[in-house]
């Protein structure tokens, strides 16, 4: 896409997850996507553009066809979802307009003790009178709608100025009388009582609809109104106008969950948690990887028909087996059709190449992408990349780029990208092609090489989003690199006594970038390993720490919580924030892999003799 002025750039249409009306300057005339480019189009352009992107049905693409920010959110059915407190804040602001852009709207603190009650601001009044000196005045100024006088005329070259000290005029104000700089006049919108007796309310201009820039001609006139916009902001757009729907109480939910035939999250039900046993290969041939693709058409769901579990042993024998996570009809709520050729001498599925021989088969070395088409495999003797066609059971690609084996894979959230790590100490990112939103390859040409460990790389994270690419290796590190360029960002370095070596095989990252490290510190004379979780934030600032007693096989992040299985066969769950400990599960077989399923109804787990364990609530009648 070309843009007058600026430099040319391109997305695949995977990559587009979200695309809004914003306003600048209080038009409604761009578009953002979550690469936080913002496109600022004539309003008839920007009406075009918007149509043409949605006619082309972008696969990843959250909110369809509605414009006015109400109509989105009454159309993304957020009040009737379970999502955190948090996360319902963090889309009603997108959608009222907001963006992450802006620190004069979401304010970044170094130091934030959220134990202390001082810290939060007091929502009932808004930021302009938050300091007990200003109320009084800020009241007189809004019950006589009073005047001010301009310091210096709008004319001169301090309009230039003003636009460059937003962000200290904005916290000027919080404690100060705001001064006015130019010649405004300060009015508000007429809102309601309650928000006029609690003083919340606003410069006209501030309000959505209450000024058309693209009407007004006179230049100077104009140069104000920005001035105005610029400089007090811009208020989010209304997004209800009735009463905001009841929130439901648990008891409610779940009520309503049965009456719809709606699985809902375990995480909610931590303490009434029940484990079933699947035999999928033999006893001799542990499961060592196991996942449900997480965005396969919701009409299947609807219909009854099954989704596409897919299971890989250590020898390589693949299952795609189904999977419905959620039918009242049935005792344990859900359907699992075993693939009958997994057990079957002469159709079992496997790889065309062998594993390396000698080297441990783990689930980081597989990887399936969304829409199930493709399964996509690392661990092979030649160090090939090899590409599977699910559905039809054929090789589409053998990719050799790595000068080792390649030991660990990552697809990120949309899809569009895969990173692969190698005993050669590299990492290697990749695109996946895809054809009508249908995943059909890899790209054989590489997108980026990282490079910096010095030893084997032993697990590897992708973002497109956060333009993150993280690798651990058994060096005893950790490495940020940017995706779209390849720059190195950082180092992690979990802590290591002298003379004792760190290997970290297991890394997990959650969506806002907080890094999940487990590592295992050898000591030379004792043998018992020291065995640690660390938590990194996104800035590589280390925020906690939590020792564990056995060797920690495969985990994964969810939302605000971490899954571990280990040697002694114990799942846990942990809040991922402080690494708290919330439930562990015995299961008495050592865990080799993790998995969660769609809606996190279910948690599946790999086992070394061979089973699938399946983890989901108990019926209600056993929770009562």
């Amino acid at each position: 896409m070309g843009l007058s002025g600026g430099e040319d750039f391109k997305w695949s249409l995977p990559q587009l997850r979200e695309i809004h009306f914003r306003h600048y300057n209080l038009r409604r005339s761009v578009l953002v996507d979550q690469t936080n480019y913002f496109l600022n189009f004539e309003k008839k352009v920007r009406n075009k553009v918007y149509s043409r992107i949605l006619s082309l049905r972008p696969p990843n693409l959250i909110y369809y066809g509605s414009r006015s920010p109400a109509e989105l959110l009454k159309a993304s059915g957020l009040t009737q979802r379970e999502i955190s407190n948090f996360e319902y804040l963090m889309q009603l602001n997108t959608i009222a307009g907001r963006t992450y852009n802006d620190l004069s709207q979401y304010p970044v603190s170094a130091t934030l003790d959220l134990d202390n009650p001082g810290v939060f601001r007091d929502l009932s009044k808004p930021v302009g009178v938050l300091n007990p000196r200003n109320e009084e005045d800020i009241r007189e100024k809004v019950n006589t709608n009073i005047y001010f006088k301009c310091v210096f005329s709008l004319q001169s070259l301090q309009y230039k100025y003003i636009t460059n000290c937003f962000l200290i005029l904005e916290c000027e104000h919080v404690s100060r009388n705001l001064h006015n700089w130019i010649d405004l006049i300060f009015g508000f919108k007429q809102k309601g009582p309650a928000a006029v007796e609690a003083l919340n309310v606003f410069y006209y201009c501030t309000y959505e609809g209450a000024v058309d820039l693209d009407a007004v001609k006179n230049d100077v006139e104009r140069k104000a109104l920005e001035g105005m916009i610029n400089n007090f902001g811009q208020t989010p757009c209304q997004l209800l106008r009735d009463p905001h729907p009841r929130r439901l109480t648990f008891d409610d939910l779940v009520a309503k969950a049965m009456k719809t035939d709606r699985h809902l999250s375990l995480f909610y039900f931590l303490e009434n948690l029940k484990v079933y046993f699947v035999e999928v290969s033999g006893e001799s041939d542990p499961l060592v990887f196991v996942c449900v693709p997480r965005s396969q058409p919701k009409s299947i769901i609807q219909h009854g028909m099954l989704d596409t579990m897919v299971t890989v042993s250590s020898e390589g024998i693949l299952g795609f087996h189904g999977w419905l996570p959620y039918e009242k009809a049935i005792s344990n709520y859900f359907s699992f059709d075993k693939d009958p050729s997994v057990t079957n001498h002469k159709t079992r599925k496997r790889f065309s190449t062998q594993f390396a021989p000698g080297l441990k088969v783990t689930p980081n070395m597989f990887v399936v992408t969304h829409d199930c088409k493709l399964m996509i495999s690392g661990g092979h003797s030649d160090n090939s990349l090899q590409v599977y066609h699910v559905g039809k059971n054929k090789r589409l690609a053998h990719i050799c780029r790595h000068i080792d084996i390649v030991t660990c894979l990552a697809l990120d959230y949309c899809g569009s990208h895969l990173i692969s790590g190698s005993r050669d100490t590299t990492c290697i990112i990749w695109h996946i092609e895809q054809q009508g939103g249908v995943c059909v390859n890899i790209s054989p040409k590489p997108l980026q090489t990282l490079y910096g460990h010095d030893n084997e790389v032993s697990a590897v994270h992708i973002s497109s989003e956060l333009d993150l690419a993280v690798s651990a290796s058994k060096d005893g590190t950790v490495m940020m690199h940017t995706v779209r360029k390849g720059n190195f960002i950082r180092t992690l370095r979990p802590e290591c006594r002298v003379g004792c070596s760190l290997d970290i095989p297991v890394i997990a990252v959650n969506d806002m970038g907080q890094v999940i490290v487990y590592s295992r510190e050898s000591q030379p004379v004792n043998t018992k390993d020291e065995l640690t979780l660390h938590l990194f934030s996104l800035n590589g600032k280390l925020l906690c720490t939590r020792t564990v007693n056995s060797n920690i096989g495969h985990m994964i992040c969810k939302g605000e919580h971490l899954i571990t299985g280990d040697d002694q066969g114990n799942i846990t769950v942990y809040e991922l924030f402080r690494l708290r400990q919330l439930t562990s599960l015995p299961l008495y077989v050592p865990v080799h892999c993790l998995a969660i399923t769609n809606g996190n109804s279910h948690i599946m787990a790999g086992l070394r003799d061979g089973k699938l364990i399946i983890i989901g609530i108990k019926s209600p009648n056993e929770i009562r």
